[in-house]
């Protein structure tokens, strides 16, 4: 009688493990972050020189990589990736950003914030975070990061 109890045990063991998606295989490795991705494929002499600003002109696209990450994209195929100062709590891809400057150039310590319209009146859904330097990055960098991050 032990025994049977035993096995039902395990039985039991064995259904709440296979529910909580718990398996015996090698786990689903998470998709690299932007830091990583940076760190390990090109290296440092392969970007440009940072710049403190870009002109408002330059620039005529820009997307959120991740909560830290934004791409410039510019023409003629250049990009530029701006690492912010923090994490910026809300900022996701797709979000409409609203750039605070105070020239008519982006600058290191301008900011930025993400925002979303509901019912005709504006809401901030992200945190509002500083921006830093601007760091030319080779157009075959900037697909990769698009690609990697948001799995295209």
């Amino acid at each position: 009688m032990k025994r049977k109890g035993c096995g039902l045990t395990l039985l039991i063991a064995t259904l709440l493990l296979g529910a909580c998606g718990i398996k015996g295989g090698a786990a689903k490795t998470p998709p690299p972050t932007v830091d990583q991705i940076l760190a390990s494929s090109l290296s440092a002499t392969d970007y440009g020189k940072p710049d403190r600003c870009l002109q408002t002109s330059e620039y005529n696209r820009i997307e959120v990589l991740d909560k830290k990450h934004l791409l410039f994209e510019g023409r003629g195929g250049k990009f530029w990736l701006n690492t912010l100062r923090n994490d910026c709590p809300g900022l996701r891809k797709g979000a409409v950003l609203q750039l605070d400057l105070t020239t008519s150039r982006a600058c290191n310590l301008d900011t930025v914030t993400a925002i979303e319209t509901r019912w005709h009146t504006i809401d901030k859904i992200s945190a509002t975070c500083s921006l830093s330097e601007f760091v030319p990055i080779p157009k075959e960098q900037a697909e990769f990061l698009k690609n990697e991050i948001h799995g295209k």
